[in-house]
């Protein structure tokens, strides 16, 4: 019973971390573009190459919060408990050590007959990518936007800015 609910409890943990990662990630990836976008438009003179490794960065600190948020294994379990319908007794038999396992013997076999028959594609949280990849297209529309639009010169060295600049008193 206890390889059969730890190998389950691995496989669904790897499914809700994949699912959380995927998830920081995409917020990652949008909010690296806000900043991309909004240095775009507040500093046009600066290039875009450098604004470019800012992309790389926030997916990978999203990446890096995702996997910082693992379930723990008893929220797995009962997940587990829940999804196969055991009423409570996976997480029990989770819970108590061999001996007091040995104790309740005939209430745990509901558990132990119910990990028998579970596969654990039955079990896995379904869809991988959820609600939240909305963020994925609107950060490419971002990240195209700022790329596309003009780099300028600094309005002070702008012709017709109104200023000159150099090393003479300015003159309106």
């Amino acid at each position: 019973m206890d390889e059969k609910l730890s190998q389950l409890v691995k496989d669904v943990r790897a499914t809700v971390v994949a699912r959380i990662v995927l998830s920081a990630a995409a917020f990652g990836a949008l909010a690296a573009a806000v900043v991309v976008l909004t240095i775009a438009l507040a500093a046009p003179w600066i290039p875009r190459l450098p604004l470019l490794s800012l992309l790389a960065l926030g997916p990978l600190i999203g990446f890096v919060v995702g996997l910082r948020r693992r379930p723990p294994d008893s929220d797995v379990v009962l997940y587990l408990d829940r999804k196969l319908g055991a009423e409570s007794t996976l997480i029990t038999a989770w819970e108590l050590d061999a001996e007091e396992r040995q104790r309740l013997g005939q209430s745990l076999v509901v558990a132990e007959d119910l990990l028998a028959r579970a596969r654990a594609r039955d079990v896995r949280p379904r869809p991988l990518i959820d609600r939240t990849m909305w963020a994925l297209p609107l950060s490419v529309a971002m990240l195209v936007l700022a790329i596309l639009l003009p780099v300028t010169a600094p309005a002070a060295n702008r012709p017709g800015s109104g200023w000159q600049t150099g090393t003479g008193p300015l003159i309106p």
